[in-house]
């Protein structure tokens, strides 16, 4: 049986999504990489190749290398553009999220806003963040004060929700803690092989690029896009938006979303100890805690949904107001005309 997908790799130059693509491609000469803070990738480059994985099945996996958001060179806005135009044209059933730790600045967070703009939302299904060059146990243990990996954890998942101002804190998140003792890094790869096995898509029909986004709020406010469209785009955003969690709700009562028998939760955070490095100092967090965070994503999905069906019934029942249009865009723009 083969299984086509095609995953697109996002986050700023150095934060190891090169590697990581070379890693779940089995070919560690199909993309350039290095820890420079200055993007290696300048043009969007893709790999194709046939994994097979531990059921025989045979996946035709796509892996999709984008520039560095937040590049140094100012060459951002262009990226973004060119990103979102890949995913639209080509589509994409996976975002890849990779971010190094603790390093997460204002410039870096800005530009996330300004992804999760352009798609419309960070589908829960469809996102996966990566958090590399994790410190072990040991490094984190003698800071002051002590910390644990469950408490980065916990911080991670928090933050990410926070910054990128999303409702629901059930975006997938792999967990692997670490240990003194070595761990095959090839467990931790077949577990992503599985998650993207059960990924479904980014919906394409609603994406903008930078360029558009920014031009939509500007035609508003110019009177190019009339109160009507503009109110019509507002709900048809939001039924995209609860299509996309239901979906994943769907998905999480079939259990799609756990690996079986608590190998390793989809719900979590993939922490990488070293850029480069071919394996994982480390061992998995026990099924109790998965399924702890398992049911509380159940409850975040079902909350998130009851209230966008509120909103769209709300609007629905509304007539479009011209003023009111012309104000929420303005605030809109202003808000996030410094992202890029």
């Amino acid at each position: 049986m083969y299984i086509s997908k095609r995953v697109v790799l996002i986050g700023p130059a150095g934060a190891g999504k090169s590697w990581l693509g070379n890693e779940l491609l089995k070919n560690r000469q199909a993309f350039q990489s290095s820890a420079s803070t200055e993007s290696v990738t300048a043009a969007i480059h893709e790999e194709t190749n046939t994994i097979i994985l531990k059921d025989n099945k045979r996946l035709i996996l796509t892996v999709v290398d984008t520039p560095g958001v937040g590049d140094t060179k100012g060459r951002s806005h262009d990226f973004m553009d060119h990103i979102v135009t890949n995913i639209k044209t080509k589509g994409a059933n996976m975002l890849l999220i990779v971010l190094p730790y603790g390093r997460l600045v204002k410039g870096l967070k800005n530009n996330l806003l300004a992804l999760k703009e352009c798609i419309n939302g960070f589908y829960d299904l469809s996102t996966v963040l990566i958090i590399n060059q994790m410190p072990s146990e040991y490094q984190l243990q003698r800071n002051n004060p002590p910390q644990t990996l469950g408490e980065m954890e916990d911080k991670a998942k928090t933050d990410f929700a926070d910054i990128l101002k999303m409702k629901s804190s059930a975006t997938n998140i792999f967990i692997q803690t670490q240990t003194s003792e070595n761990v095959d890094f090839n467990n931790l790869i077949e577990n992503m092989y599985d998650v993207i096995v059960h990924s479904t898509s980014v919906s394409s029909d609603i994406l903008r690029t930078w360029t558009e986004t920014l031009n939509y709020y500007e035609g508003i406010l110019g009177g190019k896009t009339s109160a009507k469209e503009s109110f019509d785009n507002e709900i048809a955003r939001k039924r995209d938006r609860l299509a996309r969690l239901e979906q994943d709700q769907k998905a999480s009562l079939t259990g799609h979303l756990v690996g079986v028998g608590g190998v390793l939760s989809v719900l979590g955070l993939i922490c990488v100890p070293v850029v480069g490095q071919a394996y994982v100092v480390g061992t998995l967090l026990a099924s109790g805690a998965t399924a702890t965070y398992y049911m509380y994503n159940i409850y975040s999905l079902e909350r998130e949904i009851q209230n966008l069906h509120n909103e769209i019934v709300i609007l629905s029942d509304k007539t479009p107001n011209a003023q009111e249009e012309l104000e929420k865009a303005k605030a809109k723009l202003e808000e996030i005309c410094h992202y890029l």
